[in-house]
């Protein structure tokens, strides 16, 4: 009965570990001018960290989403694909629309803010970045929650990130 527990218990997980993987990273085609790296691995099987990208190609939009939940446990997980969830959602549902990059980048923190608000789990918070770059007009818009600004790097070189800032 332990060993049959434990295998469920296993099985359980994994599966919880494929819908955050679905839902925490982005698999979009980018310009041949944009190259983006990053490398995620939770400390334990589960973790509250999470990074995105979303690429509108009709108007040349790119977006960047880092966050995390506080903790290293499922709890933390479930919280995060809520917020990653909420985010793409929120995306889906604006990239079609005449909404300017930066009331979409607006609303997905706002939407991933309202994801850990209403969770239903105490003392879940949230830092997370979301950036919006027009790669047309190389303008952009940081929306700040509570994570600090980031740093641009390009081939030679690593500058701040001069946009737009909104704190939330």
């Amino acid at each position: 009965l332990l060993t049959e527990h434990k295998n469920m218990i296993t099985e359980n997980l994994k599966n919880a570990q494929s819908v955050f993987t679905a839902l925490t990273t982005t698999q979009v085609n980018l310009p041949k001018t944009v190259q983006l790296k990053y490398f995620y691995r939770p400390v334990n099987a589960a973790g509250g960290d999470w990074v995105g990208h979303f690429y509108l190609e009709e108007k040349n939009w790119l977006i960047l989403s880092i966050g995390d939940v506080t903790g290293h446990d499922l709890a933390s997980s479930l919280v995060t694909i809520a917020v990653a969830g909420a985010s793409r959602g929120t995306f889906e549902s604006l990239k079609n629309t005449e909404t300017s990059l930066e009331a979409i980048i607006r609303q997905m923190a706002e939407s991933s803010h309202l994801a850990v608000k209403h969770c239903g789990v105490e003392e879940k918070y949230m830092t997370a970045a979301f950036v919006g770059i027009d790669l047309t007009k190389w303008v952009g818009h940081y929306v700040s929650c509570a994570h600090p600004m980031g740093i641009i790097k390009f081939a030679d070189t690593a500058m701040m990130a001069d946009f737009d800032q909104t704190q939330m």
